[in-house]
């Protein structure tokens, strides 16, 4: 089955997980109905095949996602504008933001066998709601700080809680991760459209953004009530230290995996603040993220159809950044920040998702939930990175300094891909042998 195949989900019986409703897609006469008419009873067969605790994880992570995408990239904004950040505050502010997400999952990772992870997924969503509505109080870089470090802890509960629910399901381990990348990415594309049309009707009030975000992810607290009849049972497993270190084995899927994180934690860090000093409007940055946010949902889609040229695409991934980082130097136009935002959503979000995949499908099942957890201290180490050279290179040598680096950066890699691709074949670039004892 190729990687993420929920390319045809709303188009084919794919999308179902019933025997019976493929059934009755399959027998369905198309012809008597409009395609449209098609597609919306096969979305109306898969939600109702699915589970219970899939079907509130989704809304969830939707939530999460037009959470996010309402404020994150006003965040920076709002610090420099009102609260009177430099870069290097900027940077600082972001560090705190995914500092815990380096050394939490570790934990998590463990923890998640010996509790039950719907608990850890409610106590996630808790730690986001009440930050968001204290950020939009705050007066200080302190105190933006301290409820940073606080959102980026319940990051580090949430998403890899969420990722080992899923996966518990192995018939449709890949679909169901693939669903949530997806709609975590929707999300995030629709919330800086409702972000720009907020500020337009509020007359550019950043702190509402933070409060209406945390209304949002309110909606998610109260359908964590939902899952107390669907709670999965826990895994008793022994504490086996080197399972963490069996990600080190793929080592080329980890390098391209902390560059693309660690741009990132630039982009919504100190890239926000960047574009703003070289005369593009708040309103008009929220537009840009969400061009962003569209590219990534469109470049998940094709996923599936690029899987089996797996060497090229990381390859060509690579090479998409560090043509936004030229694009970022060489022309700050609007239209040419448009086209560097699209070739970042791209490039960015194709590499997580196969990455994360080629990963687990090649270590042993009993040992998922600690890869889970690396995989995701892995994702906090470049989203530390991020906003370090971002702010400290910026406050240091100028704004555009970080872009410099992320080029040069970005096509050593991209060399060091290719040269290593055009001598290994598929597997042998994406990982050594896994561990199935």
């Amino acid at each position: 089955m190729p990687l993420y195949n929920y390319a045809g989900s709303f188009g084919s019986c794919l999308a179902t997980d019933s025997i019976v409703a493929m059934h009755n897609c399959s027998m369905r006469d198309t012809s008597v109905n409009p395609p449209i008419t098609s597609s919306l009873y096969i979305l109306e067969e898969y939600i109702l095949n699915m589970s219970r605790l899939v079907l509130v994880i989704f809304i969830i992570i939707a939530t999460l996602g037009v959470s996010i995408g309402i404020q994150a990239q006003a965040f920076p904004l709002l610090a420099k504008t009102e609260v009177g950040a430099t870069y290097q505050d900027l940077g600082n502010l972001g560090i705190a933001k995914f500092l815990p997400y380096v050394v939490i999952p570790i934990f998590i990772g463990i923890l998640l066998d010996r509790i039950n992870n719907v608990y850890v997924l409610i106590l996630g969503t808790l730690l986001r709601i009440v930050p968001l509505f204290m950020i939009s109080m705050a007066t200080s870089v302190f105190e933006m700080i301290i409820w940073q470090l606080v959102i980026g802890s319940s990051h580090s509960f949430l998403w890899p809680a969420s990722e080992s629910l899923l996966s518990s399901n192995i018939r449709h381990r890949k679909r169901y991760i693939a669903h949530l990348i997806l709609i975590f990415v929707g999300g995030m594309m629709v919330g800086p459209l409702l972000g720009a049309m907020i500020l337009e009707a509020s007359d550019n009030n950043l702190r509402l953004l933070f409060q209406i975000s945390g209304g949002i992810m309110s909606v998610s607290l109260i359908l964590t009530f939902w899952m107390r009849h669907a709670r999965p049972t826990k895994r008793h497993t022994h504490l086996d230290l080197k399972s963490f270190t069996k990600i080190f084995r793929f080592p080329v899927v980890l390098s391209l995996l902390v560059l693309s994180t660690a741009l990132f934690g630039m982009l919504f860090t100190t890239h926000p603040a960047f574009l703003n000093d070289n005369g593009i409007g708040i309103s008009a940055i929220l537009v840009l993220y969400a061009i962003y946010g569209v590219s990534r949902m469109l470049s998940m889609l094709l996923v599936p159809r690029i899987h089996d040229h797996a060497p090229v695409a990381l390859t060509m991934s690579a090479v998409m950044i560090t043509a936004a980082m030229v694009i970022f130097i060489v022309d700050i136009s609007y239209s040419s920040v448009i086209i560097a935002m699209i070739l970042l959503g791209v490039g960015l979000s194709i590499i997580y998702p196969m990455s994360l995949e080629a990963i687990l499908s090649r270590t042993h099942r009993r040992i998922h939930n600690k890869i889970i957890g690396s995989f995701a201290s892995l994702v906090g180490v470049g989203w530390v990175l991020g906003p370090l050279i971002g702010g400290y290179a910026a406050n240091t040598f100028g704004s555009i300094a970080p872009y410099w680096l992320f080029l040069i950066i970005g096509a050593g890699v991209s060399c060091l891909s290719l040269l290593l691709h055009r001598r290994q074949n598929v597997n042998e670039v994406l990982s050594a042998p896994g561990d199935e004892s």
